[in-house]
């Protein structure tokens, strides 16, 4: 599964559940969760 697959599936997930997504901004959002998943990726690596 792709990284971008991955963001998606948690941006929906956080709309269904938790937050009101302001949609107009889902690019914010996903290339935020893209970092955020690229820096555990790191973190991981490096253990």
């Amino acid at each position: 599964m792709t990284n971008q697959e991955k963001t998606k599936i948690i941006l929906n997930q956080l709309a269904d559940e938790v937050i009101n997504v302001d949609w107009n901004r889902e690019d914010e959002y996903l290339r935020s969760i893209t970092k955020a998943l690229r820096k555990i990726e790191s973190v991981e690596k490096s253990k």
